[in-house]
């Protein structure tokens, strides 16, 4: 399985001679559930846009640290082959700001919230472990600021 990484994110110059980019981090990641997952990062933040939605199986938007909000001149084409590939039905996933155009791009109202940053403490399911026949909540932190004040049409 192919899968495409669409790279909307960079690492800020401090961090990156301690951190991998998004892409290799995504990549690295969903390595460890399938060996035989093959990656094509295109990077959308720096103007580059695939050529067709059938390029890869599947697809992943990486966070950024900017917002939909903020109207930058890579993001409308990419909402325009988001909405390629919701009428392909072809699998897609974003991760912060990736599912933020995705909502927006799909007839979704995203805001900024008035409340500033948010960040708190949520938990989440672990997957299953056999030996306990139970799931595990673990702790998580997370920080939003934007809000999704109205659902995309397709959901």
């Amino acid at each position: 399985m192919k899968i495409g990484i669409l790279e909307v994110g960079l690492l800020r110059d401090r961090m990156v001679p301690r951190f991998n980019p998004y892409p290799v981090m995504f990549a690295d990641l969903l390595g460890l559930a399938h060996r035989d997952f093959e990656f094509a990062t295109v990077s959308v933040v720096r103007g580059e846009i695939p050529s067709s939605v059938d390029e890869c199986d599947g697809w992943l938007i990486t966070g950024s640290r900017h917002g939909v909000y903020d109207k930058l001149e890579w993001m409308s084409p990419l909402e325009d082959f988001i909405r390629e590939l919701a009428a392909a039905r072809v699998p897609l996933i974003g991760v912060c700001f990736g599912h933020q155009i995705i909502a927006q791009a799909l007839g979704g109202e995203v805001v900024k919230s008035d409340k500033g940053m948010i960040t708190g403490s949520t938990g989440f399911i672990r997957g299953c472990k056999p030996a306990l026949g139970r799931r595990k909540c673990m702790p998580s932190t997370r920080t939003r600021w934007l809000n999704c004040l109205k659902p995309p049409r397709y959901f």
